[in-house]
C-alpha cells in the first residue's frame, strides 16, 4: 500500500522539485520510504507503507528489463502468479506482490497480467524501450490513481492534493452542482477543474499525448440456473477464498465489525480459517484486534451486537469500543477531515470512519491492514433500495399475487424506509435540493439519462461498478490513508460479482430475508439472531441529532457561505438553511441535504478560502473565525 505519483512530458522535461513536492504531500499514505525514478522527460515516485515484505528487497520503484514500476495496493494472488511464473522459468528477490506484478506484465503483457489478477490496485510502469508511460486501475476503483494536464506534460497521483505541486487547483462549478442537486452521474471528473480519474477496470499507455482508456473488464455475467445447494455451497467456497487472500499480511491486521451480517460473516469465517490452522506472518488470532464503533444514539446503535458477535467466536478480549459522539466533532476536526478527504463525502457517516480511524491509530499505533465488510450490499441486495425492484421483478415473472407474497415477508424492510423511500423515488429531495442553487449553477448539471433497470441484476451491476459504491470506497481510502491505515474490502472481489450475477434474485432475496444466499453460507458460524435479524442499520451517524448539535456553527458558515460568494447557493436559501437548523425545523429525511451544504461549504473553506496547502500534513487548517 502506497501512495504513487508520475509524469511524462511529450516535450521539454519534468520539473524535479516540483515532482519530489508532488511525494511530499502524499507523506501520509507511506511514511516508511520513498523512492524515485527520474529521466527528464519522465517520473516515477512512491511513498510506501510497507505490508508484504517490509524490507529494503520491496523498495519501489522496481525495476525489470525494460519496466520500471510503482504499485499502490494490493495484487492478492501474488503467490499464486509467482508460482506459475517460476514454473516457466523466473526467480525473485523480494517476497512482494510489485515484483510479481512487474514480472507479469513482462511475460503476458499488461492486459492478460491484469485478467489475471486478483485485486486492488492503482500502478504506473515506464516502457525505457518504447517511451511510453502505462498504468491501470483496478476493476471496481478501490484504489484511486487521478490524472491532470499541465503544459506538455501529463502528471499522475494517488491523490488530488498532490497536484498542487505542479498546478493551481480550481473548483469545478458542475461537480459541486451535481452533488448538492443529488445527481451522481458516471463521470471521471472530480470536484477539482482539469484533474480526472482514471476509470476503474481501465488501462492506458501515453508518450504524454492522448491516454486512450481501454477497459479490460466488464460484469456482464448472464443468469444460469443453479440447485439451492450447490449455490450455497459455491457461494461459501468463493468468499471463504477471498477472505483468505485478504488476510495476506507481513504487519498487524485488524477488523472492522458492524454488528450486521457482513463484517460478522467476514469474522467467523476468519477465526474458521485459522481454527483450521491457516498462518500468516502479520498476524495471530491472539494479536488479532476487532473494532467497533458506538454511537449516541441507542437506535442505530450496533455495538451491542458486535459484542455478543465476539463473545461467540471466542474474540471478546480482541474487542475494542470506540465511542463516537456529536462532541468529538468541532470545526477543526472537520476542516481536517475534508482535506483528507478531498472531495466532499455522500453523508455523515465520513464522520464515523473518520473518528474511528484516528482513534484506531491512536491507540494500535503500528497497525496498518484493516478489513471491513463494505460492498456487501451492493453484491447481495442489502440495501432497502432494492426491494422494490426485485418485487417489480416478481411481478414481471410470475405475477402480481406472488409479489404481494413476498412484499408481505419483507415488510419489515418496507416500512423501514417507507417515507424516505417514497420522497426520493418521487424526486421531492431532489426538487428541495435544486430550489437552493443558482439557476446558472442548474444549468451546468446534464439532465439524467439512467441506465435501464429491468432486473435486480441489473441495478447490482450498476451499483457495483460505479456510484455510490464508488464514492464509498473513495472516502474510506482517503480517511484510512491518512492515518497510514490499509482499508481492505474482502466483499469487492470480481469472482463474487460474477458469481453473484450468475444467481438468480431469489437466491439474494428469498424468504423475507435480503442476502439470504450469504446468510445460508453463514449458517452454524454465528448466532442466529445475528444471522437472521432482518433489522438493517448498517454504519450509519444519526444524521439529525449531530446536524442539531452543529447548529451554531452551520448557522456560522451560512451568514458568510462562500457557496454563496461564489454563486453557488441563493443567499435567500443560505439564509433559509441557518434559520430551519436553529429552529430544529429539519426532518430526517431531508438532514442529508443540510449535511452535504456543510460539506460542500467547508471544502470550498478549505481548499480555496482560508486553507494553506503548504501547511505540514497533519497540521490545523483552521484559522480564527
Amino acid at each position: 500500500m502506497c501512495g504513487i505519483a508520475g509524469a511524462i512530458a511529450k516535450e521539454g522535461t519534468i520539473d524535479y522539485e516540483g515532482f519530489k513536492k508532488m511525494l511530499e504531500l502524499m507523506v501520509h499514505r507511506g511514511p516508511d520510504d520513498e523512492g524515485m525514478f527520474y529521466s527528464n522527460i519522465v517520473a516515477l515516485g512512491n511513498r510506501r507503507l510497507s505490508i508484504l515484505d517490509p524490507t529494503p528487497n520491496g523498495k519501489q520503484p522496481m525495476a525489470r528489463g525494460d519496466l520500471v514500476l510503482v504499485l499502490n495496493g494490493e495484487i492478492y494472488n501474488y503467490r499464486e502468479l509467482r508460482e506459475e511464473l517460476r514454473q516457466i522459468g523466473y526467480s525473485f528477490n523480494s517476497d512482494t506482490d510489485t515484483e510479481v506484478l512487474l514480472t507479469a506484465i513482462l511475460e503476458w503483457g499488461l492486459e492478460n497480467a491484469l485478467k489475471k489478477i486478483i485485486g486492488m490496485y492503482a500502478f504506473l510502469f515506464y516502457n525505457k524501450s518504447k517511451g511510453i508511460l502505462c498504468g491501470a486501475r483496478d476493476r471496481f476503483g478501490i484504489k484511486p490513481l487521478l490524472y491532470a494536464r499541465q503544459g506538455n506534460a501529463v502528471y499522475f497521483a494517488s491523490e488530488i492534493k498532490a497536484f498542487k505541486a505542479v498546478m493551481e487547483l480550481k473548483p469545478n462549478a458542475r461537480r459541486i452542482a451535481q452533488y448538492l442537486s443529488f445527481n451522481r452521474p458516471k463521470t471521471n471528473e472530480t470536484f477539482f477543474e482539469g484533474v480526472f480519474s482514471v476509470p476503474p477496470a481501465s488501462y492506458f499507455c501515453t508518450d504524454g499525448g492522448d491516454l486512450g482508456f481501454k477497459r479490460y473488464w466488464y460484469l456482464n455475467t448472464q443468469e444460469r440456473d443453479w440447485r439451492i445447494q450447490d449455490a450455497v455451497t459455491e457461494w461459501k467456497r468463493a468468499f471463504e477464498d477471498s477472505v483468505r487472500l485478504h488476510l495476506r499480511t507481513d504487519v498487524p491486521l485488524a477488523f472492522a465489525l458492524s454488528g450486521g451480517v457482513d463484517s460478522s460473516s467476514l469474522l467467523a469465517f476468519t477465526k474458521k480459517l485459522l481454527d483450521e490452522g491457516l498462518k500468516e506472518r502479520g498476524f495471530t488470532e491472539d494479536s488479532l484486534k476487532v473494532f467497533t464503533v458506538s454511537v449516541d444514539d441507542e437506535d442505530i446503535d450496533e455495538s451491542k451486537y458486535a459484542k455478543d458477535i465476539a463473545k461467540s467466536l471466542g474474540l471478546e478480549k480482541n474487542l475494542e469500543v470506540i465511542k463516537v459522539s456529536s462532541s468529538n466533532i468541532s470545526m477543526d476536526e472537520l476542516k481536517k477531515m475534508i482535506y483528507y478527504l478531498e472531495e466532499p463525502p455522500e453523508g455523515p457517516s465520513s464522520i464515523l470512519h473518520w473518528l474511528m480511524m484516528e482513534r484506531v491509530k491512536k491507540n494500535s499505533k503500528d497497525l496498518k491492514v484493516l478489513i471491513n465488510g463494505q460492498g456487501g450490499d451492493e453484491l447481495l441486495a442489502g440495501y432497502h433500495a432494492y426491494i422494490p425492484i426485485y418485487l417489480r421483478e416478481v411481478i414481471a415473472k410470475k405475477g402480481i399475487l406472488r409479489a404481494m407474497e413476498e412484499a408481505w415477508k419483507l415488510r419489515s424492510y418496507i416500512m423501514d424506509k417507507f417515507t424516505l423511500g417514497l420522497k426520493v423515488m418521487l424526486g421531492f429531495r431532489k426538487r428541495v435540493s435544486t430550489g437552493i442553487l443558482n439557476d446558472e449553477v442548474l444549468s451546468l448539471v446534464d439532465s439524467e439519462q439512467g441506465e435501464k433497470i429491468v432486473s435486480l441484476n441489473d441495478a447490482l451491476r450498476k451499483d457495483l461498478t460505479g456510484g455510490r459504491l464508488l464514492e464509498i470506497l473513495r472516502t474510506e481510502d482517503r480517511s484510512s490513508m491518512a492515518f497510514s491505515i490499509e482499508i481492505r474490502v474482502p466483499y469487492v472481489n470480481h469472482v463474487l460479482a460474477e458469481l453473484s450475477l450468475s444467481m438468480p434474485a431469489e437466491l439474494k432475496i428469498r424468504e423475507g430475508y435480503t442476502k439470504w444466499i450469504h446468510r445460508k453460507a453463514s449458517a452454524g458460524m454465528l448466532p442466529r439472531d445475528i444471522l437472521w435479524n432482518r433489522r438493517k442499520i448498517g454504519f450509519q451517524a444519526p444524521e439529525k441529532k449531530w446536524l442539531f448539535g452543529l447548529r451554531d456553527l452551520f448557522s456560522s458558515l451560512m451568514r458568510d457561505s462562500y457557496l454563496v460568494k461564489t454563486g453557488i447557493l441563493k443567499k435567500e436559501a443560505a439564509k433559509k438553511l441557518a434559520d430551519d437548523v436553529i429552529k430544529g425545523n429539519v426532518s430526517r429525511d431531508y438532514a442529508r441535504l443540510f449535511w452535504r451544504i456543510l460539506f460542500a461549504e467547508l471544502w470550498m473553506r478549505v481548499y480555496f478560502g482560508e486553507a494553506d496547502l503548504s501547511l505540514p500534513l497533519y497540521a490545523r487548517l483552521s484559522k480564527p473565525n
